[in-house]
């Protein structure tokens, strides 16, 4: 799947660039930082996965789309305001205007990173590209020992708990989440 990275980057015509990875996507920039480390000139971990089995899962990992997006996407962040459940809600509705709701599309992505071959823990240590991890102390899915297994493991890495944050970031983090990488990318900037 981190394959699909490097096309997109051939199609843009953009030979390296600053990469983010969401959970199952900061697995993905492991794996390409250390099949095309040329690729990479920074890249941003977010709530992500990490290649370490003592990590374990959160008592949210399994709980998927299905019935209730709304509710599934609110538990996935955290303590939430009724402003947070409000922007849910009309992102949801949202996107269903733009495009009929899949709601196999959960299952269908837990399937495809179940087939993945994914990094080693010891494959950390070979990460050259600078790298930002960003997790929430409450994320549910994905315990925070993720984010210190890429802190542990990348040598080029510096790890960022944003308190109270869940595995989806919530409206009012976005913007401190959103300065930490533009400072991150200008701090490497070629």
């Amino acid at each position: 799947m981190a394959d699909d990275a490097l096309t997109v980057l051939d199609a843009a015509d953009v030979s390296a660039a600053h990469l983010v990875g969401l959970s199952m996507g900061g697995l993905l920039l492991v794996d390409l930082a250390t099949r095309a480390p040329q690729r990479v000139l920074s890249m941003t971990l977010l709530s992500a996965a990490s290649p370490d089995p003592e990590a374990g899962i959160g008592e949210d990992f399994f709980d998927l789309m299905d019935d209730d997006p709304i509710g599934t996407i609110i538990r996935a962040m955290g303590p939430t305001t009724d402003e947070d459940q409000a922007w849910v809600t009309r992102e949801i509705a949202d996107a269903a205007r733009r495009a009929p709701p899949r709601p196999e599309a959960g299952r269908r992505h837990q399937e495809a990173a179940y087939r993945s071959t994914w990094p080693t823990k010891e494959q950390l240590s070979d990460v050259a590209a600078p790298c930002l991890v960003i997790h929430g102390s409450a994320d549910r899915k994905l315990p925070l020992r993720h984010g210190e297994a890429f802190r542990d493991g990348i040598p080029t890495s510096e790890l960022v708990v944003v308190d109270g944050m869940g595995h989806l970031p919530r409206p009012a983090e976005w913007d401190v989440i959103a300065e930490r990488v533009a400072q991150h990318i200008a701090r490497n900037a070629t």
